[in-house]
């Protein structure tokens, strides 16, 4: 029974269906493995999942629920489990191909019994390591020989960017399928048993030639009815005894399928024809069919036919292996135009014999545009040529002498530059090379432009001000930028040999500890902190640090790295700034000038005040002033108010003269001089500095008055002698017209 597999380019299989999976991202595993297990689920099929980064099980439930709305009723019912690697592959931390097979038949026996038609899988392999390679390649090779006994089908996801071209052809041969993704696009190949189609060919032809060696041809005679006359002791070898077979008619041992043909050609033999290569199915004693090659001439005797002869050759291997050799070309013809790679075969004169669709693709070049037309020269870009031409050459004579893995530049039909990477290698028995070409002109982009902003990174890494270091669990230092070695004075060496509590003061250690504790291991970081570090010459420094988990691909913690900055120049600036604020503190409660600030509106409350102020307006103490609002200071409230509005309308005032009251409501007279604060255009609150000027507005009374008796004195005795002056001038005048009359 054929399962639907929910994969849009994989047809519906049978059990024992073994698919391997090619991925660059947690995309590609959400476009295949979802409806997978979705058709698994809707199919009757128990389903396990077995997660890996970059895709866990928070991410796969949300895109499950996508297209299974429905998910939680087959988790409540036990039809899908969701497994981390670690407790699948990596039990106690060490992966073992055997228990993790049995493991699956276990799950498997399982589920049959709980009713489940059988049971659909996916692993993803990207925690594999380069250690565990050869046991992961013989699981897999274990997974795909047992199978196809059981109930069960199964998705290998392998990471297709950690992965040689030879690990990727040794995991397609060990699966049914093989799902790869170039250009936006899925491919698959099928059947992807080669290396075992070529060894049972090579060994299928070892046996032809030891056949042929030990002349396994028979001869017999027939006479004129069909029945044989004579046989050679080489019969025996399909289990009849020389005797037996004798007089019986040569129909009893023919395939009766091919019969008509066999009869057809005695008939012809009988008439004097020889028949020659003539090919049909004789039968073994126990009935089993085989392929046989028959020369058949006939016996004359006086110029009549009296019998026939024939020489009969076994040839079930050789149609054996030649039926697995058309199936053997057309799966490598399969393989070769639907590999995810553009291939290429090349003659030894250079010429392009055979190109695949992706090489189609690649190049921009069709099938009969390229094929016995073009010479790889061609496509290449010049620059390149002078090198190629040598590994072409050089392959030829000892493939060692070349690289086999190496990138260059290749030049499409309509012009455009592309960066591959080529594999390349000799077809074995000619003077042919295949290579494959793959396209890295998008990765080699984005590799430089990584390579860019490492630089830069690292350059702003370098020249951050803030000292940067990461430690390891045992807390050693591993690494820290240069700002961190001058924050401690030490030589790079000597940094790489210390830890971080050697550096920092013992009665730090426990707070530090707890902060790791409490703060990073529990949520991935911790708040800003202060301690100290112990410099090279024995002073301490304070500092102010952030300290940050640093966990590996499995989510499994590998150490802490933290951000330092050497605040000494800050604590130094903040004890200035407090002797300066104490001194200001002094200086604003002795000086003998008013200072406060109130809030701004028609009465105005105080926030501050020095106890001048209070003493100004004839209070015992600051409190009891800041009680009264600064309104019931004033002799008139709407004076207040026109304080409040020449401020808020100036944003200052200076030396204002103002008469308000003291405690007992006596008038007193000050000038202030104010500062208006305000947020989002509302008047917050006004500073202000106030000097009693009572005695002096009181003075300036006394002396206008002074000014005015002067004045007035003034104007009287001026204006008498003024009179007398008018007066004396008339007498001589009157003198002058006395003395014209005598």
């Amino acid at each position: 029974m054929l399962r639907t597999t929910g994969i849009h380019i994989v047809p519906d299989v049978p059990w024992g269906t073994h698919i391997c999976q090619f991925y660059q991202n947690k995309k590609d595993l959400i476009d295949i493995l979802v409806p997978y297990c979705k058709a698994g689920l809707e199919s009757n099929e128990f389903c396990m999942w077995i997660t890996s980064a970059p895709l866990y099980k928070k991410e796969i439930e949300t895109s499950m629920r996508k297209v299974l709305p429905d998910l939680d009723d087959y988790f409540m019912k036990g039809q899908i489990e969701i497994i981390a690697h670690t407790k699948w592959y990596l039990r106690n931390g060490i992966f073992d191909p055997k228990k993790v097979l049995n493991s699956w038949l276990d799950k498997l026996e399982n589920a049959l019994s709980a009713g489940y038609d059988g049971m659909r899988v996916t692993g993803n392999v990207s925690w594999l390591r380069k250690k565990y390679w050869e046991k992961y390649i013989d699981y897999e090779q274990e997974i795909n020989n047992i199978i196809s006994k059981y109930k069960l089908i199964a998705i290998c996801s392998v990471p297709l960017n950690t992965l040689s071209q030879t690990e990727v052809i040794d995991v397609v041969f060990r699966h049914g399928y093989a799902l790869f993704k170039h250009r936006g696009k899925w491919s698959l190949i099928q059947d992807t048993q080669r290396k075992k189609i070529t060894e049972e060919l090579q060994k299928s032809a070892d046996r032809l030639k030891l056949i042929a060696s030990r002349g396994v041809d028979f001869i017999f005679q027939l006479n004129t009815q069909g029945n044989l006359i004579y046989r050679s002791p080489s019969i025996e070898r399909y289990g009849y005894s020389l005797e037996e077979i004798i007089g019986t008619d040569f129909s009893d041992y023919v395939l009766p399928a091919n019969l008509p043909k066999a009869r057809e050609a005695f008939q012809r033999t009988l008439s004097g024809e020889t028949v020659e290569l003539l090919e049909f199915q004789m039968l073994r004693k126990d009935r089993t069919p085989f392929y046989t090659e028959v020369n058949l001439t006939p016996i004359f005797e006086k110029g009549v036919v009296i019998g026939v002869q024939g020489i009969a050759r076994d040839i079930t291997e050789r149609k054996q292996t030649e039926e697995k050799l058309r199936e053997s070309e057309e799966k490598y013809r399969s393989i070769f135009d639907n590999t995810g790679t553009a291939t290429v075969i090349i003659e030894e004169d250079t010429t392009i014999a055979l190109i695949n669709t992706e090489g189609e693709k690649l190049t921009g070049y069709t099938k009969e545009e390229i094929e016995g037309k073009k010479s790889w020269t061609e496509i290449m870009a010049r620059e390149e040529l002078e090198r190629l031409k040598e590994y072409h050459r050089m392959r030829r004579i000892n493939p060692d002498l070349v690289p086999r893995n190496y990138e260059t530049i290749l030049m499409d039909k309509n012009g455009d530059i592309r960066n591959v990477l080529v594999t390349a290698g000799m077809i074995p028995g000619t003077k042919k090379s295949i290579a494959s070409l793959l396209d890295i002109t998008e990765r080699k982009r984005v590799r430089e432009a990584l390579l860019k902003a490492e630089r830069k990174y690292r350059e702003l890494y370098e020249n951050l001000r803030d000292g940067i270091v990461s430690v390891d669990m045992n807390g050693n230092i591993i690494e820290f930028n240069d700002a961190f070695q001058a924050m401690l004075g030490y030589e790079k060496d000597e940094i790489n040999k210390l830890t971080y509590k050697d550096i920092t003061p013992r009665k730090w250690h426990h707070i530090e500890e707890n902060i790791l504790k409490e703060q990073v291991f529990e949520r991935g970081y911790s708040f800003l902190y202060e301690k100290e570090y112990i410099r090279k010459d024995g002073t301490i420094s304070p500092v102010e640090l952030r300290t940050y988990l640093i966990k590996d691909e499995n989510g499994d913690p590998t150490g802490v790295w933290a951000s330092v900055r050497d605040i000494t120049k800050r604590r130094k600036a903040e004890k200035g700034l407090k002797e300066s604020e104490e001194q200001y503190r002094t200086l604003v409660e002795n000086v003998n000038i008013g200072i406060y600030r109130n809030t701004g509106g028609p009465h105005g409350r105080f926030i501050q005040a020095n106890p001048a102020m209070a003493k100004i307006f004839g209070y015992d103490s600051v409190q009891e002033f800041m009680e009264i609002s600064a309104s019931d200071h004033y002799q008139d409230t709407a004076d207040r108010e026109r304080f409040v509005e020449e401020i808020t309308k100036q944003g200052f005032v200076k030396n204002k003269e103002l008469k308000l009251k003291k405690k007992d409501g006596t008038a007193i007279w000050i000038s202030v001089t104010a500062q208006a604060h305000f947020e989002n255009g509302d008047l917050k609150w006004i500073d202000g500095v106030v000097e009693d000027i009572t005695d002096r507005k009181h003075a300036e009374k006394e002396i206008k008055k002074k000014v005015k008796e002067l004045e007035d004195f003034y104007e009287m005795a001026v204006g008498r002698e003024l009179r007398i002056k008018e007066l004396k001038e008339k007498v001589e005048e009157l003198e002058e017209k006395f003395a014209k009359l005598k």
